[in-house]
């Protein structure tokens, strides 16, 4: 009942600031690196699942300008 939804509702709220914390990171990363603007790519990071942001995190060094990062997302990544 109340115990079982409150868990539940703790375990998503853990998991909202996992990702955003995910987020964050990537923000700062892809910035240092490409130089993007972390105010226009926060809500397109967000909206991404936390799958989808762990395949960024692991290919976000391949890339070499923001056209990359683009064209990842415009593949169906997000």
């Amino acid at each position: 009942g109340e115990a079982r939804g409150e868990a539940r509702g703790r375990a998503e709220g853990e998991a909202i600031g996992e990702q955003r914390a995910q987020v964050a990171i990537l923000l700062k990363l892809l910035s240092r690196q490409l130089g993007i603007d972390s105010a226009i790519w926060r809500q397109r990071l967000e909206s991404l699942s936390g799958e989808q942001l762990d395949r960024l995190t692991d290919t976000l060094f391949d890339f070499s300008t923001e056209a990359d990062l683009v064209a990842w997302m415009e593949r169906g990544e997000e």
